[in-house]
């Protein structure tokens, strides 16, 4: 073990020292504005299970590098490599001195539990496995040659996620796709010169409340919660991107709570709002720090790790930091997301399963900040100097009627609260259920679908069985929100649940994680 560690120290320490040589390798004009980045992804479906995401994946990663950079670049995706020698004549992008060409080569692989002795120990489950490839090349187009040269980057998914980490075993997970993304970026982008950012203010902006844990505000060595402050500040860039109006800070303050754990989070956040509520067009947001961010976030993929209610205006979140402690620049990202993903909630955005969505139920594989079409349109009527809607049931009349007007499909919906709302919209109009036996199927449905999450295989089909007695086909409409994103391929897929039964869907479905 201690050779080990001083392997991965040499190792971390030839990174550093090969960036900064890179770093100074550049030109001392290379300013904010002088470069523009081409990427080039496969022209085909990846893998039926993450058919096209690593496109949409990387693009986000690499947009809030550019942004903790303090760069600012057009990035454009191309489908072939561009030739170098004619690029001053034929140029995607005529006014940036720079052109940065990536080309990114991904492999996803279903890796099968392993069924021995030792998974029934530590419950390992089935998870994807992600081999990336990148070329990279860089063109000094005023002096007419390459910087970079088809310089070429690998990485893979790790079985664990930090394989000198303080948590056991039994309880680590394999890493997800999204970190291979982190670690090849910050080795293959970390030539580009840091500036400081541009902190002009959004012309609009939407005050926030920031409230944070007394042990981050006290933490000085680490800078208290400036991070949180810039967690927030990406945030804000993002939103402005998306809707013209930013978020800012504009009250801050601190308080203090016990060691949080997962069963802790909604007492918490109950406790949190009645202490903290909003007031006026302010929204409040409070972040506290887990007894270990890093367990909490390495178990938090597959459970709770924040809450927000839409009518009080407050939301709740757990600081998150990379597993890997090399990448700490990542923490920011983390952060953001799931601050802007909350903050969508208070302002009337409900779970999709649009993997692009940042309002997907889980964030952790594309590390989206965009929200989808049918969210666009429920947070510009949240905006509105004049609301559309001033209690439940004007909401939910608003969520479906747009619906409607955005013309998704039972597929785009993995919260199987709001998927029933679009199927039964007679019952929506007294915005009670009632008794009825599918207002009894939902709580059965809503537990199958969190074991489902959890990869909990017998749980989530018991739950399912429950759902599917009591409301018939309804319960199992999660067969087609978990397993389906595409219209055509939805009703292709309802069509066939048809013949062979909902039950037998279900289980199909339950049965691919056995």
């Amino acid at each position: 073990m201690f050779s080990m560690k001083i392997f991965y120290y040499v190792a971390a320490l030839f990174l550093i020292l090969y960036s900064i040589a890179e770093t100074q390798a550049l030109p001392s004009d290379f300013g904010r504005d002088t470069l523009t980045i081409l990427l080039k992804f496969p022209q085909k479906n990846l893998d039926k299970l993450y058919p096209g995401n690593i496109a949409a994946c990387f693009e986000s990663h690499l947009d809030y590098w550019i942004w903790e950079r303090g760069l600012k670049c057009n990035i454009l995706e191309v489908e072939k490599e561009p030739k170098w020698d004619k690029m001053p004549d034929g140029s995607p992008a005529p006014f940036s001195r720079y052109i940065m060409y990536i080309e990114v080569k991904p492999k996803f692989t279903l890796v099968k539990a392993d069924k021995s002795e030792s998974r029934a120990k530590d419950g390992r489950q089935p998870h994807i496995n992600l081999e990336l490839k990148i070329k990279l090349s860089l063109l000094d187009r005023s002096a007419g040659h390459l910087l970079i040269d088809h310089e070429q980057f690998q990485d893979a998914s790790l079985p664990r996620m930090i394989a000198d980490s303080v948590v056991p075993d039994s309880l680590q997970l394999p890493e997800p796709p999204d970190f291979v993304v982190k670690r090849i970026i910050s080795r293959a982008l970390g030539i580009l010169p840091r500036l400081p950012r541009d902190e002009r203010e959004p012309a609009k902006v939407i005050p926030i409340r920031l409230m944070v844990d007394s042990h981050i505000y006290n933490d000085i060595e680490h800078g208290g919660d400036s991070a949180m402050v810039a967690a927030l500040e990406y945030a804000s860039y993002r939103f402005n991107r998306q809707f013209g109006i930013g978020l800012k800070v504009a009250a801050k303050n601190f308080f203090t709570i016990p060691d949080v754990s997962f069963g802790d989070i909604e007492s918490l956040f109950r406790s949190f709002s009645r202490q903290f509520p909003s007031q006026g067009d302010t929204l409040t947001v409070g972040v506290f720090r887990p007894k270990s961010p890093l367990e909490f976030y390495m178990q938090g993929q597959t459970q709770q790790i924040g809450s927000s209610e839409l009518g009080r205006r407050v939301a709740l979140v757990a600081q998150l930091e990379m597993p890997d402690t090399s990448l700490p620049e990542w923490d920011i990202f983390l952060n953001s997301q799931l601050m802007l993903h909350e903050i969508g909630h208070l302002l009337g955005a409900v779970h999709v399963s649009d993997i692009k969505s940042i309002m997907v139920r889980r964030t952790t594989w594309v590390g989206s900040f965009d929200f989808d079409k049918l969210n666009g349109v429920m947070i510009k009527a949240t905006l509105d100097d004049t609301p559309r809607y001033t209690g439940v049931k004007d909401y939910l009349a608003l969520l479906t009627g747009t619906i409607d007007s955005t013309g998704y499909l039972l597929a785009d919906y993995p919260s199987i609260y709001f998927s029933y709302v679009n199927l039964n919209r007679k019952e929506l109009a007294g915005a009670v259920f009632g008794n009825s036996p599918f207002a009894r199927s939902i709580p059965y449905a809503v537990d199958g679908y969190r074991q489902y999450l959890l990869r909990n295989s017998k749980d989530a089909f018991e739950f399912f069985r429950l759902a599917l007695n009591g409301a018939a086909d309804q319960g199992a409409i999660h067969y087609y929100l978990a397993r389906v994103s595409d219209g055509k391929e939805s009703r292709r897929e309802l069509k066939r649940a048809a013949k062979i039964g909902y039950f037998d869907a279900v289980y199909d479905l339950i049965s691919f994680w056995k």
